[in-house]
């Protein structure tokens, strides 16, 4: 598939190119994203509407508000999701 660009200058060249290089980065990360935006989101909803929370107060005596359980599961679905991106699959 060949496509055919035209620019006016050398400048308006690079920043394609220097666009293209960021979103190819991005996409890259993709499994970090996952964990960050889904993964982090469903298991702090998991914890949130089963009785894992009840649980976690009745037996360690654990009591945090959703913004804390939103902020801890987004962190660990964000380092699962480097995990996976750096060894390249998620198990």
């Amino acid at each position: 598939m060949n496509v055919t660009l035209s620019f006016t200058t050398h400048g308006d060249e690079a920043s394609f190119y220097a666009m293209q290089r960021l979103i190819e980065q991005v996409l890259k990360m993709m499994p970090v994203w996952f964990g960050i935006g889904f993964l982090g989101p469903v298991l702090a909803e998991l914890y949130l509407r089963t009785p894992l929370g009840q649980a976690a107060y009745d037996n360690f005596g654990l009591v945090a508000n959703n913004s804390q359980v939103y902020m801890v599961c987004m962190a660990f679905g964000g380092l699962y999701g480097v995990f996976a991106w750096r060894i390249g699959r998620w198990v």
